[in-house]
């Protein structure tokens, strides 16, 4: 048993010890000592000064400082509450702890000391391994530097010690950055590491998220990055107790860069390595602007906290590579160099209407963050197969442009520029470009001027000398181009500029002198027009403050050729700014008639405007129209415009009263009456209304109305209707007159259409109908009738036509579809097939057709293809036009080789087969026969008409000198152009001499321009006796008979002497006499002046003799004998 005095004992150190205890807890003394002590005993050095407060109720250190074997901690500020009780068990519970300010230094390793960590210590995470718990509730740390990164308003709740550091929650601000974090650390070394974080940076609308896993010399990661769109970065830190280190991949299939210019990367996939002191990147992806083509880009480069160093990049943009390498340091001041090598860029691609390829050596120089400057040290452009050479420097100041210094070559063109736009301004800019046409195609003339430059910005001082000599560009040209202008001190400004001889598409517009005198603040101009299509003449006041220009009008004057003079009729004020205008209400007057604009003011989000029309009349656009065109009657109208934020406002109202339509061809005159035309049109943002009326003569009455649902777009909704009745297609007279002779018209066309669909895509339903038509075609002898023809949709974007009429006996029907088209407008495929149309009926001609024809209408384009069959015609030549005289046999034309010109612009194509039926006859120039055989007609564009077929005789019979020859054989051949067919004709006839029977004829064979005459006979005889044959129904050889046929016929003349007879002849030929037949000719050249023709008579007329005397020089004199006596002067030009 214990003695008494044993527990008493005990009891009083009990006591002795609690106190002792309470004493350390709640005094700031024992407070102190206990703290001192338990750091003393750490496993690392830790010093704490500025200690104050009790462990009880809270303990504050002002200074603590930990150094650990790579590390330096030091803490300020330190405030912390605890639970001591539970330090009872081994627990420190702390409820609440504040750090203002804590500081992290990776200490520098000793250069000399080449032992590792692991030398030094074998558990890197021995200070996990404290015997203590510590739990943190609530910590709060102001500022938290670890190197040169910060983080502020840091957040904690965790414990650590007993080997484990625990997590449970993390958050902090960092440069713009907000982070959350929590996980758990294990020992011993190498340890284990399980981690979440994600962040976020709410200006730049980026965030992140992902987890760490691994341990303290290999810790894996995975990051998804949203900036809104993901990028993956995957990665390992390796180290991160002694030399940490990191290694990853960032990739990405799509990122758009922020702001109003739509770029955006694809498929990226950079390798990213650092040491946190530096970062390398190396990799790929693929730059899209909008509207420009992929450029795929290679980059390698290395950044720090002092500069970025790029040690190349690639960029393979608009057909070309641009490359480089440069530095850009930021430590103190920003500034750097990047040079820039642009090769073989195809400047197509930047400008359609420029292609060529483009050369650059240049550089971008920061001298600072507001001072940039590219040098260009050598530019090559080729464009149109045209070389610019070019070099030069371009400043920018605070984001301006400062400084420009270039040099152009082109040929003999120069350009150069030395500028300067800064505080003050100077500097002058010369053009010297004799040879206008080496810098554009289509560009001609000379051109020469000169700009100079002083003062400042605020009060510029300038003079510009422009002077050109026929200049031209495509249909536009002038013959003179004079300006001089000054802008001197004290604002004082003197400006003249002339265009003389401008012509514009064919059209002359004239002279244009324009002059202005005075002062920036207060200046007269006046602008005149006149030797052209348009007079014009403008006087105005005006001044300029700096930021806006206000011109008042004090007259004005315009006046169209073959047109009226409008004249201004108040004086209204015009301003203009970079912010908008305004122009105050005015009008022009013309009579009665006057265009007013009321008081109209525009900005880049608003406008406000309207204009009326009144009395307006429509005769005085006659000079526009065709000839033989006419219109009379007036316009009142009136188009309102306005323009907020939301969107675009317009009113439109068209009244049209009693218009004559006219046509007049000289001998009869057409009008239509149109008793009234409406057009009433309210257009906004949200929906478009449009209805149209048109009423006139004869119960004409048409009215169309439609709603668009949004703005005026390809793709807003369509609602829309056409109705209207034309009860006699006579009142388009004046429409067919533009392309045919009509004669009697007549028809009821109704319309009765819908659509729908969208503005930009319209969907058709119902159509157009015309019933019971005739058209009476004056110049080709037919009347079409029964004229019934329907152009309707049912539903879809495609128009049907089908109809059907008739012509004579026979009749013809059409099909085909007419739709729209976003590139070429309206586009028609129609099939025409028809049996014995009349085609032509006229006094010698008489035509029918059988056709099966395609018709294909598209843009510049108008191509025919098939068959036309001619089954029936018959052609009777009578009588030869007055203005085909035949020509003089002994007129030789001598034709150069065929060289056909092949037109440009052609739009008619074709491929048609032309065949001719059996009862196709020609009769005519003493030929009557049957034609058979078929052609085939082709053209193709910018090609000339090209036919290939053969057409044959048959049954022919040629009539001459009272005889007729049979045609044996006939065939044309085409095998090109269609006046010039290869020619294969034998005519003969028989001839009984002394009861023997020959067979004479001609053989002709060759070109249509170039035929040779052979005669021959069965059984065969000297080429003189067929002649005489032909003739004389004898041969040559027969002395007395011959002979005195030749004296009856007058043909002694022609054979002098005894020396040949009929044989001296030098020309034997055919040619159409007035009665229509074919009269032999016989001739004999005299001498070298001096040519003699007998032509035979026929049908008992008598010959006659025709002598030619050539006088020389093209010129020659013809007497003929005869029924017909006559003397004429002849001039020839061969060609």
């Amino acid at each position: 048993m214990i003695s008494l005095v044993t527990l008493g004992a005990v009891a009083v150190l009990t006591l002795i010890l609690a106190s002792l205890l309470v004493w350390l807890v709640q005094s700031e003394t024992g407070s102190r000592w206990l703290l001192e002590q338990g750091l003393g005993i750490s496993p690392v050095d830790i010093q704490a000064s500025g200690i104050s407060g009790t462990l009880a109720e809270g303990l504050g250190v002002e200074h603590l400082s930990i150094v650990l074997p790579t590390v330096e901690i030091r803490a300020n500020a330190v405030v912390a509450s605890w639970n001591p009780v539970r330090l009872l068990a081994g627990e420190v519970d702390i409820k609440r702890a504040s750090i203002a300010e804590l500081d992290i230094d990776v200490l520098p390793r000793d250069s000399d000391d080449d032992s590792s960590y692991e030398d030094v210590k074998e558990d890197r995470l021995f200070w996990l391994q404290i015997p203590v718990g510590i739990n943190i509730e609530s910590g709060q740390l102001g500022k938290l530097r670890i190197e040169e990164a910060e983080v502020e308003n840091l957040s904690l709740a965790g414990s650590y010690g007993k080997g484990r550091l625990q997590i449970d929650s993390l958050s902090g601000d960092t440069a713009g950055v907000s982070l959350q974090a929590n996980g758990q650390l294990l020992g011993p070394d190498p340890g284990q590491i399980q981690l979440a974080a994600n962040w976020e940076m709410p200006e730049q609308n980026l965030s992140g998220s992902g987890t760490f896993s691994g341990n303290i010399n290999k810790l894996r990661f995975t990051q998804l990055i949203q900036i809104p769109e993901t990028v993956h970065f995957d990665g390992t830190l390796y180290d991160l107790f002694i030399a940490p280190s990191l290694a990853g991949v960032a990739e990405w299939e799509s990122l758009r860069a922020p702001g109003e210019t739509v770029i955006s990367s694809e498929a990226g996939k950079f390798s990213i390595n650092s040491d946190f002191r530096s970062v390398r990147v190396a990799g790929n992806h693929i730059v899209l602007l909008e509207g420009w083509p992929q450029a795929p880009m290679e980059l390698a480069a290395l950044a720090d906290l002092q500069a970025v160093t790029i040690d190349n990049y690639a960029l393979e943009a608009l057909g070309g590579m641009v490359t480089g390498s440069g530095q850009i340091d930021y430590a103190d001041e920003l500034q750097g160099q990047l040079a820039i090598k642009a090769s073989q860029i195809d400047t197509g691609l930047l400008a359609a209407d420029v292609p060529g390829q483009l050369d650059v050596d240049a550089t971008l120089v920061i001298e600072s963050p507001d001072n940039l400057a590219i040098d260009v040290n050598k530019a090559r452009a080729v464009v149109h197969d045209r070389t610019f050479d070019a070099d030069g420097r371009v400043e920018l100041a605070d984001g301006t442009l400062a400084a420009i210094i270039a040099n152009i070559n082109a040929g003999r063109n120069r350009l150069t520029a030395d500028i300067k736009l800064g505080a003050e301004l100077a500097g002058s800019i010369q053009t010297d470009a004799p040879e206008l046409s080496v810098l554009w195609p289509g560009l001609k003339g000379m051109l020469d001027a000169s700009v100079t430059l002083a003062g400042s910005l605020e009060q510029p001082q300038a003079n510009v000398r422009v002077s050109g000599k026929t200049i031209a560009f495509d249909t536009h040209s002038l013959e003179k181009l004079t300006l001089t202008s000054t802008l001197q001190k004290g604002e004082r400004l003197n400006g003249n500029m002339t265009a003389q001889g401008l012509v514009s598409n064919g059209y002359t517009i004239g002279d244009l002198d324009f002059g202005v005198t005075g002062t920036l603040a207060a200046h007269q101009s006046d602008l005149s027009l006149v030797g052209g299509v348009l007079e014009l003449n403008l006087g105005s006041n005006g001044a300029w403050d700096g930021k806006q220009l206000t011109q008042r009008f004090s007259d004005g004057m315009i006046k169209p050729e073959g047109f009226g003079r409008w004249q201004l009729d108040q004086t209204p004020r015009l301003q203009l700014s970079a912010a908008g205008g305004l122009v105050s209400a005015h009008c022009w007057q013309q009579n009665t008639s006057s265009i007013c604009i009321k008081d109209s003011e525009w900005s880049e989000q608003s406008l406000t405007s309207a204009i009326l029309i009144d009395d307006f009349a429509l005769a005085t656009l006659e000079p526009w129209f065709a000839e033989g065109n006419s219109i009379d009657g007036s316009v009142d109208a009136s188009l309102t415009l306005e323009r907020d934020s939301a969107g675009m406002q317009a009113e439109f109202h068209w009244q049209q009263s009693r218009t004559v339509l006219g046509f007049d061809d000289g001998i009869d005159r057409f009008e239509t009456i149109v008793d009234r035309v409406q057009i009433d049109l309210d257009s906004n943002a949200s929906q478009t209304n449009l209805v149209a009326t048109l009423s006139g003569e004869q119960g004409l009455e048409m009215k169309s109305t439609a709603i668009v649902d949004g703005p005026l777009v390809a793709d807003s909704a369509l609602q829309a209707t056409a109705r209207g009745r034309i009860p006699s297609i006579e009142l388009l007279r004046p429409l067919f007159q533009r392309v045919v002779h009509p004669g009697e018209i007549k028809g009821e066309l109704t319309l009765d259409l819908n659509a729908s669909g969208t503005l930009g895509d319209p969907v058709f339903d119902g159509g157009a109908y015309l019933v019971d038509g005739s058209l009476g075609l004056v110049d080709a002898g037919i009347t079409l009738s029964s004229i019934n023809i329907k152009a309707e949709s049912d539903g879809s974007d495609k128009l049907r036509v089908t109809g059907d009429l008739r012509s004579g006996d026979g009749s013809a029907t059409i099909v085909g579809e007419v739709h729209a088209t976003e590139d070429f407008g309206l586009e028609a495929d129609v099939r025409v097939q028809g049996q014995n149309l009349a085609s032509l009926r006229l006094p010698d001609l008489s035509v029918d057709t059988s056709p099966d024809l395609k018709l294909r209408i598209a843009e510049d384009v108008f191509d025919i293809s098939g068959t036309l069959a001619i089954p029936l015609a018959t052609a009777q030549i009578r009588d030869l036009p007055r203005s085909a005289v035949p020509r003089s046999a002994d007129v030789v034309v001598h034709e150069p080789e065929r060289a056909v010109e092949q037109p440009t612009g052609t739009i008619v194509t074709g491929n048609v087969e032309v065949l001719l039926g059996d009862e196709v006859r020609f009769s005519g120039f003493g030929l009557n026969s049957r034609l058979e055989g078929g052609l085939r007609l082709t053209q193709a564009r910018r090609d000339y008409l090209r036919v290939r077929g053969t057409v044959r005789v048959r049954d022919g019979f040629l009539t001459g000198y009272g005889r007729e020859l049979r045609v044996d054989r006939g065939e044309l051949t085409f095998v090109g152009p269609l006046d010039d067919p290869l020619i294969n004709i034998q005519v003969s006839r028989e001839s009984i001499y002394e009861g023997r029977i020959y067979i004479i004829g001609l053989r002709l064979t060759g070109s249509a321009q170039n035929v040779t005459t052979e005669p021959f006979s069965r059984p065969t005889m000297p080429e003189r006796d067929v002649l005489s044959f032909l003739l004389l129904d004898m041969p040559a050889s027969s002395d007395s008979d011959a002979s005195g046929a030749a004296l009856a016929l007058g043909l002694q003349q022609m054979v002098p002497g005894d020396s040949g007879g009929i044989l001296g002849l030098d020309e034997i030929s055919f040619e159409t006499n007035d009665a229509n037949q074919a009269a032999m000719v016989a001739g004999r050249r005299i001498n070298e002046n001096l040519f003699v023709r007998y032509v035979f008579g026929t049908r008992g007329e008598p010959g006659s003799f025709r002598i030619r005397y050539t006088l020389g020089r093209g010129f020659s004199l013809e007497a003929s004998t005869g029924s017909r006596q006559s003397l004429d002067l002849i001039f020839l030009r061969e060609r």
